[in-house]
């Protein structure tokens, strides 16, 4: 019986190499970045999984997919790397700051959550 992991795997190259090349590194969004890392992460690319999972750093939407990607099983071959651990930080530093702005906006009655 294969694992879960595996299977998720085998499935993600399988719909990925479906995929062209040229639109996955276009625009450069967010979900480009997401993927591209995801699958180099699966393939054991470390290298290239961080250069892709460090440019996903400017993007806002990653500040609420950071603890989803620390805990994801797909990320799990760079999840040890030094590299990969400082961008978690990173990632969580910038979450921390905009959650204090919100919670100083809050208290000033700018908004009300």
């Amino acid at each position: 019986m294969m694992c879960s992991l595996r299977k998720e795997q085998l499935f993600l190259c399988k719909v990925s190499s479906g995929v062209s090349p040229a639109w996955l590194h276009e625009g450069k969004d967010y979900w480009n970045l997401y993927y591209l890392s995801k699958i180099h992460a699966i393939l054991n690319e470390t290298k290239e999984s961080l250069r892709y999972l460090s440019e996903m750093e400017e993007s806002s939407v990653l500040l609420y997919n950071r603890e989803y990607i620390e805990l994801s099983t797909l990320f799990s071959n760079i999840q040890n790397e030094p590299e990969f651990e400082s961008i978690m930080k990173r990632y969580k530093a910038k979450n921390e700051a905009i959650r204090a702005q919100i919670k100083e906006m809050e208290e000033r009655g700018n908004i009300d959550l």
